[in-house]
């Protein structure tokens, strides 16, 4: 089925974070691997949940997770501006932006949809993480406002781009 459906945000991304609204998603758009605005986090996820066919970047991450930490670069320098002008309300937007490709990209590393709901059950069984992902995760879920959470942010994007080009050589050298 194409076209704009309206889809329920599933359970498992409930998180006060990010908004449970129903969102608008064209489904055509997001058969093939194509990046997700801002407007909605998660979108692969939701078409998932749905039981919406739609392409699952976990299963083939390679160009996804490039893609976002591309993006992530581009973005950093701005989200430290903001910070750094104090303007930390300015910055909630940007920094939930941000955290969306930290997640997809940890989950998706890993072969499985984000799930928000159970973050610390997923999360701590991941054998591809950062040292001490989940706190670090929960920190900055907790406070996303606070220049602290954006310096663990930036670290946590640092060290998932090292694992993730680390398990890409691996798996090459495997295959």
């Amino acid at each position: 089925m194409n076209g704009k459906q309206l889809l329920s945000v599933p359970e498992a991304l409930f998180h006060p974070l990010y908004d449970h609204d129903t969102k608008s998603i064209e489904v055509q758009d997001f058969q093939i691997w194509r990046f997700p605005d801002e407007a909605v986090p998660f979108p692969y996820e939701i078409l998932y949940g749905n039981g919406v066919e739609g392409y699952q970047p976990w299963s083939s991450p390679e160009i996804p997770i490039k893609d976002m930490l591309k993006e992530w670069k581009k973005s950093e320098q701005s989200i430290r501006l903001l910070f750094a002008g104090r303007y930390a309300k300015e910055a909630l937007e940007p920094m939930k932006q941000a955290m969306s490709w930290l997640l997809s990209s940890l989950f998706w590393l890993n072969g499985i949809p984000v799930n928000l709901k159970d973050l610390q059950r997923e999360a701590g069984g991941f054998a591809v993480k950062p040292v001490n992902a989940l706190e670090r995760l929960q920190f900055i879920l907790s406070s996303p406002s606070h220049f602290s959470s954006f310096i663990q942010l930036s670290e946590l994007m640092q060290e998932l781009e090292k694992q993730f080009y680390k398990t890409m050589a691996l798996r090459n050298i495997r295959s």
